[in-house]
C-alpha cells in the first residue's frame, strides 16, 4: 500500500490520509507550515511526519487515521512504560538472556525483541512459560503470531529454587511471584510495553504458574492462557482477568479436574453469570466463550480431542492466545 499524498504547497497544506497499515503522509512546505499527514488506519503504525514549519502525523485509530501532533505511540489506550525512549542493546528477533538475582538465587529470562523494534512505541507484552524441563526461549511461540507487534519474554526455570526442573506452584506465596517481579521491573524500565496489554501464557508447568500469576498478579496481568495446565494454591486475587483455556482429552499428566476448577475460579472471580456458551471464534472451533463474562473479562474453553495428550499445541494455544489479547480494550 502506498503512503499517504503530501500536502498541497500554499497558505497551509491539505491533510494527507494514510493508506491502511502504512504511515501518513507528509505535510505541505508553504511559508506558514503545512498540515501534517493523517496516521494509518491502524494504531500501531506511527503517523506522517509534518511539512516545514508542520506537526508530526498522529497515531491513526483502528478504524480510520486520525491527524495530531506526535508520532504513534502504540495501540488506542497504551500507556507505556517508564522504558520508553531508553535505547536497547538486544538484537531484534533474537532470544536475548538476561540474568537476575532474586531472592538470593541466580534467575534468568529471554527477551525477544521484535523486527523494527522502536523504542518510542508501546508494544503489548507476551509473557511465556515452558513446562518441566523447558527454557523460556522454546516456549509457546507466539512470536509466530505476533509477528513485529509484541515484545516476547521467556520465563526460566530454577531447579535450585524449586527442587526440580518445574516452576514452584505448590504455595501462594510462591518464589516464582518475586521473580516475576524482578522481571517485570527491570523489563518495563528498559523496553517500551505498554502497561495495559500484558498476557502470561504457559504450557504445563508453566500453565500452572498461569493461574498462579493470573490471581496474584491480575492487577498487572490483562489475559492469562494456560495449555494443560492446573490449579495451584492461591493467594487473594487483586483483580478479574480475561482468561483461554486449553486442555486435550484425556490428559493423563495433568487431568482435566483441574484445569476445570481454575477455570471455575476464574468465572466467579470475573464476576459471570451462567454458564451457557457460544462458539468464540471460527478459527478455533473448539473453543467456547462463556456468554455472561463482562466484555472486558471474557473467558474462552478450548476442549480439544485431536491425540495431542499432554501438549503445548502450540499450533492452536500461539495465535489463540494472541487474538485474545488483541480483541480486547485496554486493561481497565
Amino acid at each position: 500500500t502506498a503512503t499517504g499524498a503530501a500536502g498541497t504547497l500554499g497558505g497551509g497544506g491539505t491533510v494527507a490520509s494514510g493508506g491502511a497499515m502504512t504511515t501518513g503522509g507528509n505535510g505541505g512546505t508553504p511559508a506558514t507550515g503545512g498540515t501534517g499527514g493523517s496516521g494509518g488506519s491502524t494504531a500501531l503504525t506511527p503517523g506522517g511526519s509534518g511539512g516545514t514549519g508542520g506537526s508530526a502525523g498522529g497515531a491513526g485509530g483502528q478504524a480510520q487515521g486520525g491527524s495530531g501532533t506526535g508520532g504513534g505511540a502504540g495501540l488506542p489506550g497504551a500507556v507505556p512504560s517508564m522504558g520508553c525512549g531508553t535505547a536497547a542493546t538486544d538484537t531484534p528477533e533474537m532470544f536475548t538472556l538476561h540474568n537476575l538475582t532474586v531472592l538470593g538465587h541466580a534467575r534468568s529470562f529471554f527477551v525477544r525483541l521484535p523486527a523494527g523494534y522502536d523504542n518510542t512505541r508501546a508494544y503489548p507484552l507476551t509473557i511465556m512459560g515452558p513446562g518441566c524441563g523447558g527454557s523460556g526461549d522454546m516456549s509457546i511461540p507466539i512470536q509466530n503470531a505476533a509477528g513485529p507487534d509484541a515484545i516476547v519474554v521467556g520465563l526460566n526455570i530454577s531447579a535450585e529454587v524449586t527442587g526440580r526442573d518445574c516452576f514452584m506452584t505448590e504455595s501462594a506465596t510462591s518464589p516464582e511471584l518475586d521473580y516475576f517481579d524482578a522481571m517485570y521491573a527491570e523489563v518495563s524500565a528498559g523496553y517500551c510495553i505498554d502497561t495495559k496489554r500484558i498476557l502470561y501464557g504457559g504450557f504445563s508447568s508453566g500453565g500452572w504458574l498461569a493461574n498462579l500469576l493470573g490471581c496474584a498478579r491480575s492487577n498487572i496481568l490483562h489475559v492469562q492462557g494456560s495449555s494443560a495446565g492446573g490449579l495451584p494454591p492461591l493467594p487473594e486475587c487483586p483483580d478479574p482477568i480475561a482468561a483461554i483455556f486449553f486442555h486435550d482429552q484425556p490428559d493423563n499428566t495433568n487431568p482435566l479436574p483441574g484445569i476445570e476448577a481454575a477455570r471455575d475460579r476464574i468465572l466467579t472471580k470475573n464476576g459471570c453469570t451462567g454458564t451457557d456458551t457460544m462458539p468464540w471464534d471460527p478459527m478455533f472451533p473448539d473453543c467456547q466463550t462463556y456468554t455472561g463474562c463482562p466484555t472486558a473479562f471474557p473467558v474462552v474453553w478450548c476442549m480439544t480431542n485431536n491425540g495431542s495428550g499432554h501438549s503445548p499445541q502450540d499450533m492452536l494455544t500461539a495465535p489463540a492466545f494472541w487474538k485474545l489479547l488483541m480483541q480486547l480494550p485496554p486493561k481497565p
